[in-house]
């Protein structure tokens, strides 16, 4: 696996503490952040601090040389985008090594995952736990969404979906496809060890702001549910099972609304600086590694094919997800219009390279025959493993294990993006937008340009 090592100092006396006494030496620890040296050839760097060994954040998820969007080697110098530095801060505070070291006085939150299927919503499930666990300082436990906990979850919100849990499976499933990141605490491991009560399952009120158009009805009584990070004595709690990328915090109103100070307030804005996608593929890349059978032999064709001469990319992914069963993905010409819109914006002489993704292998049959002899376009698509497709078809031939393939081979893109946003093409954008923002520092550059899109219609 290619990865770079990261090493910090930790801090000592881990535990809860108030927002209120903790901030001026945090603001004080950000603003004196410690240099970084990054050495950066293919897609392995290491930054390096003081102190000890954790889990490196992928840069990448080509296999050795074969990906397109492979800088020149680059030392970088200066402090972490400051979202990671809030999620640095945080692991140091909440790591299974710190929960070890002091597991008193504290609050937890629990923080539900599972794969292959479903990896959209499983996904941001957890990730959105996990923000909500940052921003209100709570430890989160990770637990794994097998059918047992999938029907807790799902009644305690009534909306136990007995076709959802009827899929589910165990982590031993999943570890094969994700590799959990170690810095994670499990909730099987540290419940009955910190004699932790039963979850509170808080309210979807929670985490919405009374605006949101939804079928839960607004109650004042929700208003009990609200200022999160000020509820220490809600020892362990369950955010509500949001599926989708939740972007409440990043507005100025839902952080008012919804958190009761303002270093918490500070936090989210700050987790959010670079934008939603970046905070949740920096979720992503933090948290879960896709393991070596998905990377292997990822792409086709491999890129001697490509002229590796050009200095000039364009590149674009591209997700055509079909809801009905009975599509078989013929119809292609929403995918043409937009893959027209965002090629008349590239250079002149630069190399285009389309990554294809779809449930259908009809669609990437078509688009690839038409973006070759029409478009002079490479075509990218990954080597797939048949898959067990959900809910009658929907899904496709390559679900699970093969939409993982997809996504470590189609985040490769770096210039644009076109789909349905989907929570699944939401994960891919997720993952391009955290990664190309994390090359261009490590080039020096402050900001990135803006990620083209074109959204396509409902199929």
């Amino acid at each position: 696996m290619l990865s770079r090592r990261l090493v910090v100092t930790l801090l000592t006396g881990i535990g809860v503490f108030s927002w209120n006494s903790i901030f001026s030496q945090r603001q004080q620890r950000i603003s004196q952040a410690p240099q970084l040296v990054v050495h950066y050839r293919d897609t392995v760097a290491a930054i390096r601090l003081e102190g000890i060994h954790t889990p490196a954040r992928n840069t990448s998820l080509s296999s050795k040389s074969n990906n397109t969007s492979i800088p020149p080697p680059i030392t970088r110098i200066g402090p972490l985008p400051v979202p990671l530095q809030v999620l640095e801060q945080y692991k140091q505070w909440h790591s299974v090594q710190a929960l070890r070291r002091d597991p008193h006085n504290r609050t937890f939150a629990l923080g539900y995952y599972s794969c292959p299927l479903q990896a959209g919503n499983r996904l941001h499930h957890f990730f959105n736990s996990l923000l909500w666990a940052v921003v209100s300082n709570r430890t989160l436990l990770w637990k794994y969404y097998d059918k047992e906990t999938c029907h807790m979850a799902q009644s305690k919100e009534i909306r136990d979906d007995n076709e959802v849990c009827g899929v589910a499976n165990t982590v031993h499933d999943c570890d094969p496809v994700l590799e959990r990141a170690s810095w994670l605490p499990s909730y099987d491991e540290f419940a009955q060890e910190l004699k932790l009560p039963e979850p509170l399952y808080l309210n979807f009120w929670t985490t919405r702001t009374p605006n949101v158009m939804n079928r839960h009805a607004w109650d004042e009584s929700y208003t009990n549910f609200t200022g999160i990070d000020n509820r220490t004595e809600w020892p362990l709690v369950s955010f509500p099972i949001v599926t989708n990328p939740l972007d409440t915090l990043s507005r100025p109103g839902g952080r008012q609304a919804l958190l009761a100070n303002y270093w918490t307030r500070e936090t989210a804005r700050k987790l959010h600086s670079l934008g939603t996608n970046f905070m949740f593929g920096m979720f992503f890349r933090e948290s879960f590694t896709m393991s070596a059978i998905v990377q292997k032999d990822l792409i086709k064709p491999k890129y001697a094919a490509i002229d590796m001469k050009s200095t000039v990319y364009f590149s674009i992914a591209l997700h055509s997800r079909h809801n009905s069963p009975k599509k078989d993905g013929a119809d292609v010409r929403s995918e043409q219009r937009c893959l027209d819109q965002l090629l008349e914006k590239a250079p002149v002489n630069s190399t285009c390279i389309v990554y294809l993704m779809s449930d259908r292998p009809k669609t990437i049959e078509m688009l690839t025959t038409w973006l070759s002899t029409t478009k002079n376009c490479t075509s990218v698509t990954a080597l797939h493993q048949e898959g067990k497709s959900f809910r009658g078809g929907e899904h496709g031939p390559w679900s699970g294990l093969g939409f993982y393939q997809d996504l470590a081979a189609v985040s490769q893109a770096r210039t644009a993006f076109t789909g349905k946003m989907t929570t699944s093409s939401s994960l891919l954008v997720e993952l391009i937008e955290y990664d190309r923002t994390m090359e261009a520092w490590r080039r020096g550059e402050n900001k990135t340009e803006p990620l083209l899109q074109c959204k396509m219609k409902r199929k």
